[in-house]
């Protein structure tokens, strides 16, 4: 007997115990219930969501990465916008008039929640938890298609439905808010990270928006096409609404592409550096704590924070 006879008698006798299963799909009437409920702009709705906008604005004062999760997590925003998704799909009008409103109003007390909360608190310094999301990527439309695609499928399926806090945390819906409710809060110019140069209201008001724009555009495409695939509507319906959502993704291609241009020459100058650093050519700078790059008309801008010793620092002022 052959390897390969063996091997072919090996998966036979497992057979029972590989064999795939599918779930049975969520009914259509079932679905349709639930997305109805999930655009309506109910008091609970508001209030966890102004709750989720306090957390995520303290945990954007206070840099703390393990409060902005807690805050993705209580927020309820994913709801409204998979609605619209599920409009669209369907070419419920009325539905997605509804869940359109409802995630509209909920941007709004999100911005405004983080305005005032901002605005009361004595901060100045722009954290890297806020910056960070300043600078959406083609990275982050990305990771919103791929949790739309996730956040539509479990809603079609009992057994994994409580993944959609899950997909919650994997793509930024009002963290992005609030940074765009403190970016108008802001003075005219506050702190960053680049030392003695500064990050404007604007900038941060509006990258962030961008974030959440891309965000927004990439979970409802995808959605409405794991929708559509499964037979819950119909392609022809949404051809449409799918079309001005792509176009309106192609529009966005142009600067979330420069700033991934800019993301990789980060990078690879952070590569270099600490490759000079770990060869011994920056001896005197005995820790790098952060590489920050910034590109203007071309040229990269290093910005190293560390420490080094009391000779090395007298030199370079001097130089």
């Amino acid at each position: 007997m052959t390897i390969l006879q063996s091997f072919s008698k090996f998966l036979k006798t497992i057979e029972p115990l590989w064999e795939i299963h599918f779930e049975q799909s969520v009914p259509a009437e079932e679905l349709a219930k639930s997305r109805t409920a999930g655009s309506i702009p109910s008091f609970g709705f508001f209030f966890l969501l102004a709750l989720a906008s306090i957390i995520a604005t303290l945990g954007l004062i206070t840099n703390s990465s393990a409060v902005i999760i807690g805050a993705m997590i209580v927020a309820p925003l994913m709801n409204p916008i998979l609605s619209a998704s599920y409009a669209i799909a369907t070419a419920n009008w009325t539905l997605l008039l509804r869940s359109g409103l409802t995630t509209m109003l909920g941007c709004f007390l999100a911005i405004g929640v983080a305005s005032l909360v901002s605005a009361l608190s004595p901060w100045d310094v722009v954290g890297s938890e806020l910056l960070s999301r300043t600078r959406p990527t083609m990275l982050d439309l990305g990771i919103a298609i791929a949790a739309g695609a996730a956040g539509a499928f479990s809603l079609t399926r009992m057994s994994i439905a409580s993944s959609i806090a899950g997909v919650a945390i994997a793509v930024a819906l009002v963290p992005p808010l609030c940074v765009v409710g403190m970016g108008l809060a802001g003075g005219s110019t506050m702190t960053g990270v680049f030392g003695n140069s500064y990050v404007t209201n604007l900038d941060v008001a509006g990258g962030a928006s961008l974030l959440f724009l891309a965000n927004l555009i990439g979970i409802t495409i995808s959605a409405c096409l794991v929708f559509v695939l499964q037979s819950y509507g119909s392609l022809r319906k949404a051809l449409k609404s799918l079309a001005l959502g792509l176009l309106v993704a192609l529009m966005l291609s142009r600067p979330l592409g420069t700033s991934l241009y800019e993301f990789a020459v980060d990078n690879r100058v952070q590569l270099e550096l600490y490759g000079l650093h770990r060869d011994g050519k920056y001896r005197d700078i005995n820790l790098i704590h952060r590489v920050d790059t910034k590109l203007v008309d071309g040229a990269a801008y290093v910005n190293i924070i560390g420490a080094a010793n009391e000779e090395f620092i007298k030199g370079t002022s001097k130089n």
